[in-house]
């Protein structure tokens, strides 16, 4: 994964649950993602770009 600001994005497979970690510290649980997604996200040329293009605004949210 290759972002100046997303550390790491964890997949909880039994709920669907992507976490994104921050280098900030602070960390976003994002809802009902497919597996495929998260794949895709992981081996993106950017994460941050894929970030902002394919995952936020299409799955709900909550800062942790």
């Amino acid at each position: 994964m290759i972002s100046s600001w997303i550390e790491s994005v964890d997949y909880d497979s039994l709920t669907g649950t992507a976490t994104m970690n921050l280098s900030s510290g602070a960390s976003y649980d994002y809802e009902d993602v497919p597996e495929s997604t998260v794949n895709d996200w992981e081996n993106a040329d950017s994460a941050g770009t894929f970030h902002n293009s394919q995952i936020r605004g299409n799955f709900d949210a909550v800062k942790r």
